[in-house]
């Protein structure tokens, strides 16, 4: 499994057919800043999962987006 997170994103990465990779990223949806991913239409890319967790109980609380996308196909 490769973890990434905001720092990382401007870098190339290699990942291996069969790999998991999970993306978190800083998000705020209730100001208007949140995260989408597109994974095209290559085949290379597996959706498996969007998930967003706030960090506080308070209401507009900033959180973390986390994508998980399985490698299926190479280039």
């Amino acid at each position: 499994m490769l973890e990434l997170d905001q720092g990382d994103v401007p870098r190339e990465h290699t990942v291996r057919v069969g790999e998991e990779v999970v993306l978190r990223l800083p998000e705020n949806p209730t100001t208007g800043f949140r995260w989408t991913l597109s994974t095209g239409t290559c085949g290379v890319l597996s959706w498996e999962s969007d998930s967003y967790t706030a960090s506080g109980a308070k209401l507009g609380s900033p959180g973390v987006r986390v994508f998980r996308i399985r490698v299926v196909g190479g280039r």
